[in-house]
């Protein structure tokens, strides 16, 4: 099956969620204008019984340059990798939770890398932590910020995802049901600045299960799995964030059982669904009338879309 793309392109990683993570680029032929052919070039295997390399239950991959920065669930790790050569992928460097202490790395879930700095949740560790990644072979950790007792604040039980915008990092929490948003401007110093929580029972704002989430501007585009959702907020103001407007699955959409990734170009988010095993497109130009564009299906278009959670927007394509 091939898929249409405006210009030639390269998808640089991709992860085998296992036990590996391996290095599939997708080559667009310009003559046709479409991706027909996916093959892999190198794959590297996690160490047995926590020895490196530490991929055990790899989840999350951010890559800058020739450096992939990617996290292990199971081996509480962060690992960054040299994919200089495709073919021949190799440990730089790892950091793994400490006990107890700093870092907070149990079950990693994210990563995101800006400049020499890594932004990483953790699920069970109940955080979010930054690391120094200047030098790839000595990762050192500066600060980490932890879940506040009782639903207390900061909200970071079951942390599952972060992104980065300028001096602030926006973490949603999937056992906490939410959003929350930190300032970062140090690094060495993150402090909270406001959060949003679930309604409760399918009432706004819909964060139950909070999964995912992209910032464009003042807003953040939020999936929640439990709400089946995708809801945008405005966040103008992190210390008083506001429910802009929701998509739900069943109303108005029809593919968002168990919403899970989403990315936001343009005037478009697109969401992928664990439960309908899919891919759909909003309308968001409207965050209060947020519309369903098309979706495609495992099975109906689609042949490997079952459990979809990961997404990247490039052009034309996603991935």
């Amino acid at each position: 099956m091939c898929f249409n793309k405006s210009k030639k392109s390269l998808v640089s990683l991709a992860i085998m969620l296992i036990l590996s993570i391996s290095y599939f680029p997708i080559f667009i032929q310009r003559a046709n204008s479409q991706v027909c052919s996916i093959t892999e070039s190198g794959t590297i295997i996690s160490g047995a019984m926590g020895a490196a390399p530490l991929l055990d239950k790899a989840n999350s991959v951010f890559v800058v340059g020739t450096t992939a920065y990617v996290t292990a669930e199971a081996d509480d790790a962060l690992s960054a990798l040299d994919v200089t050569d495709p073919t021949m992928i190799s440990v730089l460097g790892s950091v793994i939770a400490g006990a107890m202490v700093s870092p907070f790395l149990n079950a990693p879930s994210s990563v995101v890398v800006v400049g020499s700095t890594a932004y990483v949740t953790a699920s069970m560790g109940k955080s979010l932590s930054t690391f120094n990644v200047s030098d790839p072979t000595m990762i050192t950790t500066l600060d980490s910020i932890t879940s506040g007792a009782m639903g207390a604040s900061p909200l970071l039980d079951g942390a599952s995802s972060v992104f980065v915008d300028g001096t602030k990092a926006y973490v949603t929490s999937f056992d906490d049901d939410s959003l929350s948003v930190f300032d970062v401007t140090d690094p060495s110093m993150i402090s909270h600045l406001g959060n949003i929580v679930a309604g409760g029972m399918g009432i706004a704002p819909l964060l139950d299960g909070a999964n995912s989430v992209v910032v464009v501007g003042n807003k953040a585009y939020v999936t929640a799995l439990n709400d089946n959702s995708l809801s945008i907020f405005d966040v103008s103001d992190p210390t008083m964030i506001t429910t802009l407007g929701s998509i739900v699955d069943a109303v108005g959409a029809t593919q968002l059982n168990k919403a899970h990734g989403v990315k936001v170009v343009g005037n478009f988010a697109y969401v992928t669904s664990e439960g309908d095993k899919s891919l759909s497109i909003f309308n968001v130009t409207n965050p209060a009338a947020i519309t369903e564009v098309t979706t495609i299906v495992d099975g109906v278009g689609a042949t490997q879309l079952n459990d979809a959670n990961s997404l990247f927007v490039s052009g034309n394509t996603v991935y």
